[in-house]
């Protein structure tokens, strides 16, 4: 007999439906569940999620910000896992189908979201000093250029931002720049990278923003970008020993990349 009381992980809901939506469950995961009734009696059970990309579903489904999404979750070739939770990604709140009170107030109260790494040009943040999340969101503005990222400047701004995720304080954290495509999509391959992703993993993380926005793996810039990558590795194959000889030689030290494992990964 209605209402149910819903107990599933730490999430608990109170309903007088027969059926009820389950959103932004933890992939690959075992729960535990129960359902009580208004007399007390009870049914409960266990249940695993799909290994898959975590995308998170909105309060206010129809609204930003788009192409939103736990970048954790993933596998490591070295057996460990991305934790999920930590790092969001996405398109920039107020663009293209601006974000609703609610989801911004679900990004930042129920996600638990403490930082707004913004990575959008000078230009399209002019005026601009706090986080559309809030005042209690912690707004950092790092203005890199998409797949260009080889001047002394781009170096200094790519390596900044790297190393800003070996602080255990910025976490959880939401990147984007302005459609979470080309700035987001290098900043999050180089992070997961060093973590131990796999090459096909790393592709089909950079790929799903081709829900929102076409991005094979295949794209002229992105290969060039990685070419260039390499290039600074004296002929080294492996993708992860590419990346993390780069960051070494911008700035980012294996010590850095060492803390930014212990930050992201599953123990």
């Amino acid at each position: 007999m209605a209402p149910y009381t819903v107990q599933i992980g730490q999430q608990r809901i109170v309903t007088g439906a027969t059926q009820h939506l389950l959103y932004n469950l933890e992939t690959d995961r075992e729960y535990e569940w129960s359902v009580t009734d208004s007399r007390g009696e009870s049914v409960s059970g266990r249940l695993k999620t799909a290994y898959s990309p975590r995308l998170i579903a909105m309060p206010d489904y129809d609204r930003g910000p788009v192409n939103f999404r736990d970048w954790g979750g993933w596998k490591t070739v070295y057996g460990r896992r991305l934790r999920q939770g930590r790092g969001y990604r996405g398109a920039a709140p107020d663009l293209f189908v601006p974000s609703t009170a609610k989801n911004l107030q679900y990004l930042r109260d129920e996600l638990k979201i403490r930082t707004d790494l913004d990575l959008r040009y000078d230009s399209q943040v002019e005026g601009r000093h706090r986080s559309d999340l809030g005042d209690g969101v912690r707004w950092i503005h790092k203005p890199v250029n998409a797949y260009n990222s080889f001047t002394e400047e781009q170096n200094r701004l790519f390596a900044e931002t790297i190393r800003l995720f070996a602080d255990p304080e910025l976490y959880p954290v939401f990147i984007h720049c302005a459609g979470g495509c080309d700035r987001t999509g290098e900043i999050v391959f180089l992070l997961q990278a060093v973590c131990g992703m796999s090459d096909e993993d790393l592709f089909t993380e950079y790929e799903l923003t081709s829900l929102w926005a076409p991005r094979p793996r295949t794209i002229p810039y992105l290969v060039d970008w990685l070419e260039k990558i390499a290039a600074h590795t004296g002929g080294e194959t492996d993708l992860r020993k590419c990346v993390a000889v780069y960051l070494e030689k911008i700035g980012v030290t294996a010590g850095d990349q060492e803390k930014i494992r212990q930050n992201l990964l599953e123990d």
